[in-house]
């Protein structure tokens, strides 16, 4: 729909139906719909995630083969823009962003999800190539080290510190890298972030005091 093989859109609205969101909207060539662009690795990191569980649960032949060439798009288009989402606009998004300056220099976060959205396009299309990057950016680059600060920790008494939208990202990278990684000293990792996640890191709490059940499920799995 955007027009861009693997810039994915935030959403889709039929032109003439009602419409109340304030976000970057632009018309499709034919004028029949409009889409929400300005994606952030988030929408990514759900729709991997989705897809992830989509292919091994209940997909059929024709869905696996759809689900694999669109995330493999997906990867594909942010390889080619140097670990970037870029917009139709020819530039970045906003939150748009999985390249070292922004890991290791801004917030470690996008470590995960590059790693999940690499896994998961690796699981749904078997090609080594994958695999191979996979490898790269988590040894090599040492994406998987960076994950273990992955989730900021802070007062929880003081608003800004809680943010429930990054919480729920993290989620969604560790779940399917713990669900689909099987070497050891990765998994540990992956583990250790989760758990300081969950736990806290000494200092100030996890997301545990709060009861999520999603949370708790996975902890009780992996932990």
């Amino acid at each position: 729909i955007s027009g861009k093989p693997g810039l994915l859109a935030r959403s889709i609205w039929p032109i003439g139906k009602p419409w109340y969101d304030a976000g970057k909207w632009v018309k499709t060539p034919d004028g029949k719909y409009r889409w929400r662009r300005d994606v952030s690795i988030d929408q990514v990191a759900g729709v991997m995630f989705g897809a992830s569980l989509a292919y091994a649960l209940v997909a059929d032949d024709a869905d696996k083969a759809l689900l694999a060439d669109d995330m493999r798009a997906m990867v594909d288009y942010i390889l080619e823009n140097n670990l970037k989402i870029i917009d139709i606009t020819g530039q970045p998004t906003r939150w748009g962003k999985y390249d070292p300056e922004m890991v290791f220099e801004g917030e470690a976060l996008p470590a995960v999800l590059w790693l999940q959205a690499l896994k998961v396009v690796h699981q749904l299309t078997g090609d080594a190539k994958y695999d191979a990057l996979y490898r790269k950016w988590a040894v090599d680059e040492g994406y998987a080290k960076c994950s273990l600060e992955a989730r900021f920790m802070g007062d929880p008494n003081e608003r800004h510190n809680i943010n429930h939208s990054d919480d729920v990202l993290l989620f969604l990278g560790w779940e399917r890298l713990l669900a689909l990684e099987t070497d050891p000293a990765l998994r540990d990792l992956y583990l250790q972030g989760f758990r300081r996640m969950w736990e806290g890191d000494g200092n100030y709490p996890g997301v545990k005091p709060e009861g999520n059940p999603l949370y708790a499920t996975m902890a009780a799995k992996y932990l």
